[in-house]
């Protein structure tokens, strides 16, 4: 958030609340979109700034919470990395530990935050799964257990070699 308070401060960072408009709003998102910020990143910020006044104002630290007007949120992209593309990130890390990092996320398609939670507990090798919950419904967001393909089978078989003792297993 603190990234995107940059951009957002000349707009923002001045009005008292009860002088937000959705005027601002729009000259905002005329603004990012004239320096070609995507309509999702500008969605993004303008969300982060009405849930940070919705906090404020549940904390009574302003009188109320001024309407954040945003344009509709853009539908996903539907983009994929290709199979070279892929390739050619698992080549591009340096560490053993970047490379089965990348393979893991390419692999499961887990968030960056599971994947650095996950515990070889959690990984079983005679099923074939990786469970990325932490428990039994796991996060908020919600985790799957997915089946490893051979390539990262056998990246975790040599990182569970040479893994340290102190390690869980």
């Amino acid at each position: 958030m603190s990234f995107e308070w940059k951009a957002m401060k000349d707009y923002f960072g001045h009005p008292k609340p009860e002088d937000l408009t959705i005027d601002i709003c729009r000259r905002y998102t005329a603004a990012r979109r004239k320096v070609k910020k995507h309509d999702g990143t500008i969605w993004t910020e303008l969300e982060h700034l009405r849930t940070v006044l919705t906090w404020a104002h549940s904390r009574r630290l302003i009188p109320f919470a001024p309407a954040v007007e945003r344009s509709a949120k853009p539908a996903p992209k539907d983009r994929w990395l290709t199979r070279s593309e892929c390739e050619k990130l698992i080549a591009a890390a340096d560490e053993h530990h970047v490379k089965l990092a990348t393979l893991l996320v390419l692999a499961t398609a887990g968030r960056v935050g599971a994947i650095l939670e996950l515990t070889w507990e959690r990984v079983d090798f005679d099923r074939g799964i990786i469970n990325l919950r932490t428990t039994g419904t796991g996060p908020r967001k919600g985790r799957a257990a997915v089946p490893m393909n051979d390539v990262l089978r056998a990246a975790l078989s040599a990182a569970e070699k040479i893994a340290p003792a102190s390690t869980p297993r």
